[in-house]
């Protein structure tokens, strides 16, 4: 779009919504069967039995394993691969089984994430099993009103077909249960119809700021209340920037940052070597072990996945015979196995060791002495207020003054900053400059 009109005070810009998916959604459904008195008959209509294995209190990895193995298989109300369904998700988060990732888990919060990933065939459809699971997902301080699941046959096995006692007791206490708790005002229903935003919403951008996304006048500073928006600037990445000293000799900034030990001629004391160089023997350009006979690698996936794997393999050999180690000059496996075994080799590299300690460590010290004094150059130079001369021109120029009078200004200034009433720009402030495309402006 074309730049603001200077005069302008602000900008509205329409932020258009983002369009619903469609398809089922979970909390659009409004499902209150477990209240409505659908009848045990028709509920046990809908399903031949439900099958059912009470975990054994797993805990942290156990759990882990557990939860992963169960959904990798998929949950279902009836059971499903694994036997948790209905019940598991109806004692879990009624609190009669003890399943915890973490000490502090709430076993009510794990199975209303659970209830989410049940089929959507499954919670899309209304039900008891499914409308009770929701009542108690969005009425934990009901949750342990309801009635207990208690298995009270003399045979014990996982699954429960339609109209066996056990089931159907469950089923006509908690109907019971529900309907009193909603004759109460009790059982709070969750949302189910959500208005959709029809306006689009504004955000009103201040005229200088969008100015400034626009490249009109960049060359003056931006003012500080309109500094956090910088994020919405759609321009090119700043460039790299250097902060340059008069006292810093060309390149030597390089050579701190990238090739410190260039002033001890490291080429004479570091030498590379490749694997055959080293006497090391080459590596394979084939995998150790075959795949492709497995049964499990004959469809087209697995097939693309192993040829990747070989080829993934070879780029690595090739890269690791050609790649070049570097070693210490005097220190390498062939010459410490060569020295090793006399005392007057072991004395020779003892005295190469110490004289290559000893040279890192005074070019440690010198290093560092120049670094203080860069960076107490580049403070000072920052923090300079100005000669009194230049001053004074200044002043002249929009009012009048003498040069005693701007030396008294920069004294002044100078006494202020000591006390703490001016601001006084430390390495780390420009440090973040270099980072900001108009550092130098705003400096």
């Amino acid at each position: 779009g074309s730049p603001p009109r200077p005069d302008a005070d602000s900008i509205d810009v329409e932020l258009p919504c983002p369009a619903f998916g469609g398809g089922p959604h979970f909390d659009a459904v409004q499902d209150r069967t477990s209240i409505s008195g659908e009848g045990l008959g028709a509920l046990f209509g809908k399903f031949e039995a439900l099958s059912y294995s009470r975990p054994e209190n797993p805990v942290g990895r156990e759990a882990a394993s557990a939860l992963d193995r169960w959904l990798r298989n998929g949950l279902e109300l009836r059971g499903g691969r694994d036997q948790k369904g209905f019940l598991f998700l109806y004692e879990l988060m009624r609190g009669d089984v003890f399943f915890k990732l973490l000490s502090n888990d709430s076993g009510h919060t794990l199975g209303c994430f659970l209830l989410r990933l049940l089929p959507a065939s499954e919670w899309s459809s209304k039900g008891v099993l499914m409308s009770t699971l929701r009542v108690m997902a969005h009425n934990p301080q009901l949750a342990r009103h309801l009635p207990k699941f208690e298995d009270d046959r003399n045979v014990k096995v996982s699954v429960m077909f339609r109209g066996q006692d056990v089931l159907a007791k469950l089923f006509e206490k908690l109907t019971l249960v529900l309907k009193g708790l909603e004759a109460d005002g009790h059982i709070q229903w969750p949302l189910h119809s959500f208005p959709a935003l029809k306006l689009q919403p504004l955000v009103r951008l201040p005229a200088p700021l969008l100015a400034r996304v626009h490249g009109a006048d960049s060359a003056t500073p931006l003012p500080l209340p309109y500094r956090r928006w910088l994020w919405l600037s759609d321009g090119a990445p700043s460039a790299p920037r250097r902060l340059r000293l008069a006292s810093c000799a060309e390149g030597e900034a390089d050579a701190l940052a990238g090739t410190p030990l260039r002033p001890i001629d490291l080429s004479r004391l570091v030498v590379e070597r490749t694997r055959s160089q080293r006497g090391l023997p080459p590596l394979e350009a084939r995998l150790p072990f075959a795949l492709s006979s497995h049964p499990a690698a004959q469809s087209d996936l697995a097939a693309a996945m192993i040829r990747r794997l070989e080829e993934d393999f070879l780029f690595h050999t090739h890269h690791q015979n050609e790649l070049a180690l570097p070693e210490l000059v005097g220190f390498t496996d062939a010459e410490l196995r060569a020295q090793a075994t006399t005392p007057s080799g072991c004395r020779a590299l003892q005295d190469a060791a110490a004289s290559l300690v000893e040279r890192l460590q005074a070019l440690l010290q010198r290093d560092n002495e120049r670094m203080l004094a860069l960076v107490e150059g580049a403070t000072r130079l920052a923090n300079q207020a100005g000669e009194p001369a230049a001053v004074a021109g200044n002043l002249i120029a929009v009012g009048g003054a003498t040069e005693e009078a701007a030396a008294e200004q920069l004294a002044g200034f100078a006494l202020g900053r000591a006390g703490g009433n001016e601001a006084e720009l430390g390495f780390h402030h420009l440090v973040r400059l270099l980072a900001c495309s108009r550092g130098a402006s705003e400096l």
